[in-house]
């Protein structure tokens, strides 16, 4: 075991808010001792970038227990670190599937656990990116209100608040047609809710409560380049590669960021 892992490990047992867990009073609310350590483990995996060893190792604890809820919504972070990561459409969208089911699993593991429904919603919102315009905008209703209920719950999840934002650019980008569309089956109500304005208040948000995410910069950036908001967009864009890589699928971030900053 590394000494950041030891350090993680102790750090977690002396947390007071994990202290409870599913199945009672636990080990930092991460299940018995045996399953604490396997979470930290694949969460130590996670943070050196290497999602398919860590979503094993929360696999390896589901197949001893089903309905461990920080190993389920874990792994579905894993998932979809794993769909970013392929360039096959088809393996992406078996990923994205993968994600959607863990999390699924989370959310009965643990009704009111905010971090299921939050996967749940990074999930289908990845999903949604290679449906046809009828699924993208039936799943991009169940996104919204995933991420609805998570920041009902915590105003300051800025993961959240990124998935809010988002969605309330896709749907500002869809065509003629398929916005005919989403507002039939949207409902003009939901519908007329969306805004560029709310899509960059909640993206904004977000890179003030995580600005080392660089997803959320990322995000951003792409918002304020379709609102003519160039320069910030790319000093956000500079922040994106300037910033360290911490999470699996940030060095792919960064090509996308590079890539656009030399296009704009």
């Amino acid at each position: 075991m590394s000494r950041a892992f030891r350090c993680l490990f102790s750090v977690l047992l002396a947390a007071g808010p994990f202290s409870q867990g599913l199945h009672g009073q636990t080990v930092g609310g991460l299940g018995d001792p045996p399953a604490a350590k396997a979470v930290l483990k694949g969460d130590d995996l996670h943070a050196r970038h290497r999602p398919r060893e860590a979503l094993d190792t929360f696999q390896e604890l589901l197949d001893e227990d089903p309905t461990h809820y920080g190993a389920l919504w874990r792994a579905s972070r894993e998932a979809v670190s794993l769909g970013i990561l392929t360039r096959d459409e088809e393996a992406r969208q078996t990923w994205y599937r993968n994600a959607e089911g863990f999390a699924a699993r989370a959310v009965d593991a643990r009704p009111e656990g905010i971090e299921g429904h939050h996967w749940l919603s990074v999930a289908l919102s990845r999903r949604a990116g290679d449906e046809g315009p009828r699924t993208r905008i039936q799943l991009a209703q169940r996104v919204r209100e995933e991420a609805l209920f998570v920041l009902e719950r915590d105003s300051l999840h800025a993961g959240a608040h990124e998935v809010l934002g988002q969605w309330h650019a896709e749907v500002m980008r869809l065509n003629g047609i398929t916005r005919f569309l989403a507002r039939k089956l949207l409902g003009a109500g939901t519908f007329e809710e969306a805004s560029w304005a709310e899509g960059e208040r909640h993206l904004r948000r977000a890179v003030e409560l995580s600005p080392e995410v660089l997803m959320h910069r990322l995000v951003l950036a792409r918002l304020l380049v379709d609102r003519g908001e160039v320069e910030e967009a790319r000093r956000h864009l500079r922040e994106v590669l300037e910033r360290p890589a911490l999470d699996p699928v940030d060095p792919v971030l960064k090509q996308e960021a590079q890539e656009l900053l030399r296009n704009l």
